[in-house]
């Protein structure tokens, strides 16, 4: 009797304990089975990027990111971005299945250091006819970028840290500094003259002539100016004189030839009894003149005319010279 009722017992705690080792089996594969469902596979793909690189302090950019949900199910949250531990903005995303979607935040940026990353907080599936589930993604928080954002004072997009001229006129830093002007203000007195204008000596030009005022013009260079003068004018007379003598001459030759140009063809026509010797002279000279009178028309076919009869003259003369 007694073993009967020990056994008894011993059976019933084996039968609890093996119930209890089920339950928490049971439990213990649910839970698993429930904690892979809720981990899904979205979140973020490319990190971050900027509107504009590189930026500078005092400059107003936007930083973008991208999300993808590949999760099988649509998905609401926060998306929040970060310089270092500071707020940057954030903003609340919906997330189609199987659908990237971009956010983006607007920065005021500062001089310095920054560590800049982006975070998606409370994601939640969203599913129509069952209420919100909370959820974990992969990739929740995107890698950190860091930056130096420098100061561009003269705005060339080169930070003051590489750029040897800070303020752009034309004299460098250690320049700047060895003469004790401001490497960041152009005009450090503020007088409306650049740096560079006020200390770098005037370079004077070789090829410039130097300019003689008139009243440092000595007595005997203005004697020699003067007597420069008159003789140009003088020159300037004679061959004006030179070239109206010229005109009146042909004028003289052409108004000769006209006229006898004219009693010739008169005395062809006259004729009733032409001579042959002197009717084939008289042709002649009624073809030449006209060529002669068109010579002399033109003052340079006139000159050349000139120079080949005296050329003529010339030889004919050396020729009688040598036979003497």
């Amino acid at each position: 009797m007694v073993f009967y009722i020990y056994m008894t017992r011993l059976f019933a705690t084996i039968n609890n304990k093996y119930i209890l080792f089920v339950f928490f089996l049971f439990f213990s594969l649910f839970s698993a089975k429930h904690a892979s469902a809720v981990t899904v596979n979205s979140g973020f793909v490319s990190g971050i990027w900027y509107s504009q690189t590189p930026f500078f302090a005092e400059d107003d950019i936007r930083i973008y990111t991208a999300i993808q949900n590949e999760s099988g199910f649509d998905i609401t949250g926060t998306i929040r971005f970060y310089d270092g531990e500071e707020i940057i903005g954030e903003s609340e995303f919906s997330s189609i299945s199987g659908h990237l979607i971009e956010e983006w935040a607007d920065w005021h940026v500062t001089e310095g250091e920054h560590r800049i990353k982006v975070e998606i907080v409370n994601p939640v599936k969203s599913s129509p006819g069952s209420d919100s589930e909370p959820i974990t993604l992969l990739s929740s928080s995107s890698p950190i970028d860091a930056r130096y954002a420098d100061i561009d004072t003269d705005k060339d997009r080169i930070g003051n840290k590489k750029d040897p001229d800070d303020d752009n006129d034309g004299l460098t830093d250690e320049e700047e500094a060895d003469l004790g002007t401001n490497p960041l203000i152009a005009d450090t007195d503020n007088d409306g003259t650049g740096d560079k204008q006020e200390f770098e000596p005037e370079k004077t030009d070789e090829n410039k002539a130097v300019e003689i005022k008139p009243e440092e013009k000595t007595d005997s260079a203005k004697t020699n100016e003067d007597e420069q003068t008159k003789i140009v004018n003088t020159l300037k007379n004679i061959l004006n004189s030179i070239d109206n003598g010229v005109e009146t001459a042909l004028k003289k030759i052409i108004l000769t030839l006209e006229k006898k140009s004219s009693s010739l063809e008169a005395e062809l026509q006259d004729e009733k009894n032409p001579d042959n010797k002197k009717s084939f002279f008289k042709n002649f000279y009624s073809v030449i003149l006209p060529v002669f009178i068109r010579i002399f028309n033109n003052r340079w076919a006139a000159y050349v005319l000139i120079f080949i009869i005296l050329v003529i003259i010339w030889k004919i003369f050396r020729f009688f010279r040598r036979r003497r």
